[in-house]
């Protein structure tokens, strides 16, 4: 899952780690990612951008729900941003000794697969959701809403941990190609291109699309999957036309709590879909160059 309730830059030398506070969509539900086109200039909020960013060769990005953690091309990982447990949980302190060949990022919670194949979680621990399984050999892993999903090197088997009040946490069994974990779901594609979900059915979210299938992400309500012949195909709530995606072919997906964004094949354009796109009068939003264009 990734989220991304505001945009915040890796810190820079002599920030002053304050940042006007963005009146959120409160909602249902606490890791809401819907923000208001207003700013709340009456008080500040503290961030904890963690250490400055060096220079590096970076090959991966996890966005989570209030930080971001970037993997360099020698397996370290640097984390910045703010959690709602400040950095008392370690949320922006990744283990130094620990070489990462992935990574992906939650609510307050960061999982990564290291290069001996062995899972490593940091931050909030409430639910168990930074207490992997020691044992195994593992593949790669995908965060959500305190708990995670990872894939086994042997079968490529779904294992789960952390929060599991609505059976988020229990894998189905099978062989599969890859495993996301939404806010209280789980989808994963199988070997054979079936996509299939479990956790909380509640506005179908569990329901998958029949479409054989070569990717698929999880977000708050809702999911969609990426087609072996590159369609884009979603379910769940559909507030916002999240489950609405454009028509075209595309090459990759990420979906976020209340939105979508994809990777066309030909132009390698970014679109983007649903909350707060509609809301704010466009049905679509492009990235060009790193810039969102509303």
């Amino acid at each position: 899952m990734a989220c991304f309730p505001r945009l915040v830059a890796p810190p820079k030398p002599g920030d002053t780690g304050l940042v006007p506070d963005t009146a959120t969509d409160t909602g249902t539900q606490p890791d809401d990612t819907g923000a208001d086109t207003h700013l709340d200039t009456s008080r500040d909020t503290a961030l904890d951008t963690g250490p400055e960013i060096p220079p590096a060769s970076w090959v991966g990005l996890a966005a989570g729900e209030r930080h971001t953690c970037a993997l360099d091309s020698d397996g370290a990982v640097t984390c910045w941003g703010m959690s709602e447990v400040g950095d008392a949980e370690g949320v922006l302190s990744p283990p130094e000794a620990v070489v990462f060949r992935q990574i992906s990022a939650g609510k307050d919670l960061t999982c990564g697969v290291s290069d001996q194949g062995q899972l490593v979680c940091w931050g909030e621990n409430n639910n168990q959701q930074s207490s992997p399984p020691a044992a195994g050999q593992w593949v790669s892993v995908d965060a959500g809403k305190e708990f995670a999903c990872a894939l086994t090197a042997g079968g490529f088997q779904a294992h789960c941990w952390g929060r599991d009040n609505h059976g988020q946490a229990l894998a189905m069994a099978g062989s599969y190609t890859l495993v996301s974990g939404g806010k209280e779901h789980a989808c994963a594609v199988r070997r054979d291109g079936e996509v299939v979900c479990w956790g909380n059915d509640a506005q179908d979210r569990t329901a998958a699309d029949p479409t054989p299938a070569k990717g698929v992400s999880a977000g708050e309500k809702h999911s969609c999957l990426l087609a072996t012949g590159g369609q884009l195909v979603c379910w769940g709530e559909d507030n916002d036309g999240r489950t609405s995606p454009p028509v075209g072919l595309y090459k990759d997906l990420r979906v976020g709590d209340k939105f979508g964004c994809a990777t066309d094949a030909a132009t390698l354009e970014i679109t983007c879909w649903g909350f707060p796109l509609q809301r704010a009068g466009r049905e679509r939003a492009h990235v060009r160059g790193g810039v969102v264009l509303l």
